[in-house]
């Protein structure tokens, strides 16, 4: 087990075998490489991004295929060759959220520059998608529920 004392979480233990290594770092955080994925609140939708290496940096972060329907992530083989991939290797696709307050509306995804992990090697790589219709500030969108009760979505890598 690894520990870490955050700013905004306190002190945050995790299993060190599930540290997410960037080669590049994030944009705008190359000091930045190793991170652990961490539950908000068990179950739920959003996940915190921590960085181990800068203590301060906690990036909130959901799987974007769960909130916007037809979302779309092609990879280069440049991208995929960055993050160690071979045929049948799982990738999980996360969005980055900004909060900005308590209400709904007022919360956005990074849907041009998903992080994407290589489930078997833990590697990860934020990426600029080339399609330009997804956005970098897509607004949280109301979802209704289908008629049996149920969200339908894509399986999702579950880190």
């Amino acid at each position: 087990m690894m520990r870490i004392e955050n700013t905004k979480l306190g002190d945050v233990e995790f299993e060190d075998e599930r540290v997410i290594t960037f080669p590049e770092g994030l944009p705008g955080f190359s000091d930045s490489r190793r991170f652990a994925l961490l539950e908000i609140r068990r179950g739920k939708a959003f996940k915190w991004l921590l960085s181990l290496d800068r203590p301060e940096l906690a990036l909130v972060v959901a799987d974007p295929f769960a909130f916007f329907p037809g979302y779309e992530a092609p990879l280069e083989e440049k991208e995929l060759a960055a993050l160690a991939y071979r045929e049948n290797d799982l990738l999980a696709v996360l969005a980055v959220v900004t909060v900005r307050g308590r209400r709904k509306k007022d919360t956005t995804f990074n849907l041009r520059a998903p992080v994407v992990v290589n489930m078997r090697t833990l590697t990860g790589k934020q990426v600029v998608l080339k399609e330009e219709k997804w956005g970098l500030q897509a607004r949280l969108p109301l979802i209704a529920p289908s008629p049996s009760g149920a969200k339908e979505k894509r399986p999702a890598a579950s880190l």
